[in-house]
């Protein structure tokens, strides 16, 4: 377990994908550098992204939503 700490401006997308019946996800976020944040089995995935792009959304972040 590491721990990151980031800006809201420096998040350029999210992406998101459902697993187990959407109870839970899988969410990765891509900073503006090119680097990448990615969480695993998250409960509540599309809570948090909702979140973040609530956040964020005025700086014209991207949110992209996969469903499997």
């Amino acid at each position: 377990v590491s721990q990151s700490r980031y800006r809201n401006s420096e998040i350029q997308t999210i992406i998101t994908v459902p697993r187990g019946l959407g109870f839970w996800g899988d969410m990765v976020i891509t900073l503006k550098d090119g680097s990448k944040l990615e969480f695993r089995a998250l409960p509540r995935f599309r809570d948090i992204a909702t979140y973040i792009e609530d956040k964020i959304a005025p700086k014209g972040v991207k949110s992209v939503n996969t469903s499997v």
